[in-house]
């Protein structure tokens, strides 16, 4: 009987002294590249969005707004293979918003100039070259500045926000034959600051306005509102992005202090707060999902990457600090994440023009206190001999 209470004892202590494993994450520094930046009220700037594309062969390439343009890089040599050049008047932040379908890219910016409107480049000729196709106007009025795009590409579909210094409103863009986007609708005089578009049904983040909103545009000349969600005390609602299953959306606001939220959107009569969380700067940027995962820009405290499996109790399983001067709730540092590759690899775009390429890993590891330090694994075999008198070993 002794025994066997002293066994109990020791596998309550292993198992007790096994809790400090954790489903957590690594996230290793490949690159950092540094691209040309202008001054703007005292502070660098020049960097923006990133997004990213896979080649046929397999090499993961980063698309970052950057001073001129969309810079190109061959993340499996580390190199920049070009900058598709963009317009560069009229806006002292160089915003940039890059997305792709098939093999192109498309890319909006809110400066005037040479190479406004919607830029599109092929991609397919890298690793060698990029291609430029045209610029288009962001609507059927001939504007060209525009703040963020969405590709629906299971529909083939483009969603552009329209010009900022005009009547907000949602212009749509026909990609079935992706070198010629062909104008299909408008959403009119709705505040939108990001949205997000898939299979045929569109998710707007709304600003000043303190609210998001759904839409169904299975008929593109027919917009209609499935609903809409004034946030109680809401901030300027940045940017909305959906689960898989479209059963949540998660949102920003752009305001310090207003938390990240994961929204239960299951019945549109009765949509639900189911989570929270906010980082150390207390000012989130943008946010996407990936599988149970989401990755958050954050300003000056970097990026981080949450565990959401369990909405309502988002936890944090990695971070990267990306402008190590401050933490404070300002506008600097990352601005936004790309982690859709094949490889692992994560990129990270800081306003300051900065470029990190990182290696994502999720594993089961034990990890110090500082969530930082990967230590070995551990696991609890069967003790041996089994049965045993007087003694066994674990």
């Amino acid at each position: 009987m002794k025994k066997a209470i002293f066994f109990s004892i020791l596998l309550l202590w292993i198992m007790t002294d096994l809790s400090g494993l954790s489903s957590t994450a690594v996230l290793e520094r490949v690159d950092v590249f540094q691209f040309p930046t202008a001054i703007f009220q005292g502070d660098s700037v020049g960097g923006s969005d990133v997004w990213g594309w896979t080649g046929n062969d397999g090499t993961e390439y980063a698309l970052m707004g950057v001073l001129n343009g969309i810079a190109v890089v061959n993340t499996s040599k580390m190199e920049v293979v070009t900058t598709v050049p963009g317009p560069t008047e009229n806006d002292p932040c160089y915003h940039r918003d890059i997305k792709t379908y098939r093999h192109y890219a498309y890319a909006v910016s809110e400066n005037t100039g040479a190479n406004a409107g919607l830029s599109v480049f092929d991609l397919q000729q890298l690793p060698n070259s990029v291609s430029i196709v045209g610029y288009f106007p962001i609507d059927n009025l001939g504007n060209v500045r525009s703040h963020n795009i969405s590709i629906d590409t299971s529909m083939g579909f483009a969603y552009l926000e329209g010009d900022p210094l005009s009547t907000n409103h949602v212009t749509i863009f026909d990609l079935s034959d992706p070198e010629n986007p062909t104008f299909a609708g408008t959403i009119h005089d709705l505040p939108v600051h990001d949205l997000f578009a898939r299979n045929d049904t569109l998710y707007l983040a709304e600003g000043g306005k303190g609210s998001f909103s759904i839409w169904d545009l299975s008929d593109k000349s027919n917009p209609k509102l499935l609903v809409r969600k004034q946030i109680l005390n809401g901030g300027f609602v940045h940017t909305i992005w959906p689960t898989n299953n479209s059963q949540y959306v998660v949102t920003t606001e752009e305001t310090p202090g207003k938390t990240v939220k994961i929204w239960n959107v299951a019945d549109y009569n009765n949509i639900t707060l189911a989570g929270e969380w906010l980082g150390s700067s207390l000012l989130a940027h943008n946010a996407q999902v990936m599988d149970d995962l989401l990755f958050i820009s954050h300003y000056q405290s970097g990026f981080y990457i949450l565990d959401i499996s369990d909405p309502s109790n988002p936890t944090e399983i990695a971070h990267y600090d990306t402008y190590p001067p401050g933490d404070t709730a300002a506008s600097n540092g990352n601005w936004g994440v790309y982690q859709y590759t094949q490889n692992g690899m994560v990129f990270a775009s800081d306003l300051e023009g900065r470029l990190t390429v990182l290696q994502f890993n999720r594993n089961l590891i034990g990890i110090d206190v500082d969530n930082t330090i990967p230590l070995r694994r551990f696991s609890l075999l069967s003790n041996y001999p089994n049965p045993f008198n007087p003694s066994t070993n674990i």
